[in-house]
């Protein structure tokens, strides 16, 4: 650990319940007083728990990064969505974007966090950090990607010929007062 490398301990705890606890993954392969000093405990008992266990937590690394990247994409694209739309001086009414969130956005969500690892682990480590260039590249491009698709697509539709533009303007709105006092 001096060295600065990450260090992992695997035993019973009769005499190593110190380097348990101090090491970075600590397995405990006993119920002893090991299983209660140490972060995680071996059910099964074997050595081979200690490859389960990096895949698990690489697994579960890649999926946290993965669902920041999603929770990101999602608000900047809906963002750049309505932003078109204002553009048209239309909006999105409350239940599309209910249907949105609810049925569309939710369920991805929730499937994409119930992924497994792999059955073998790969030799490449995934990066420590959210402000890692391949995760910052990864959404910057997304969003590039999807920002362009929508105006692509505005772009056609308006070349449609059975297209129609709405022709209202910011002075053509009238706001009515229907509350009485």
């Amino acid at each position: 650990m001096e060295k600065g490398r990450f260090v992992g301990m695997c035993g019973d705890g009769t005499n190593d319940c110190g380097a348990l606890k101090v090491a970075h993954i600590g397995l405990a392969l006993s119920d002893a007083e090991a299983s209660v000093v140490a972060p995680f405990t071996s059910k099964k008992k074997v050595i081979g728990d200690v490859v389960k266990l990096i895949a698990e937590g690489r697994c579960a690394l890649d999926t946290s990064f993965v669902a920041f990247k999603y929770m990101m994409l999602y608000p900047m694209i809906q963002l750049m969505s309505a932003l078109i739309l204002l553009n048209s001086y239309s909006i999105l009414g409350d239940f599309q974007y209910l249907y949105t969130d609810i049925w569309l956005t939710l369920p991805l969500a929730v499937f994409m966090t119930w992924t497994e690892p792999k059955d073998k682990l790969s030799g490449r480590k995934p990066t420590a950090s959210l402000f890692h260039p391949r995760i910052l590249s990864s959404l910057f491009f997304q969003i590039l990607f999807n920002v362009g698709t929508i105006f692509a697509i505005n772009f056609w539709l308006h070349k449609e010929p059975w297209f129609v533009a709405n022709k209202v303007t910011p002075h053509d709105i009238t706001i009515e007062s229907t509350i009485q006092w």
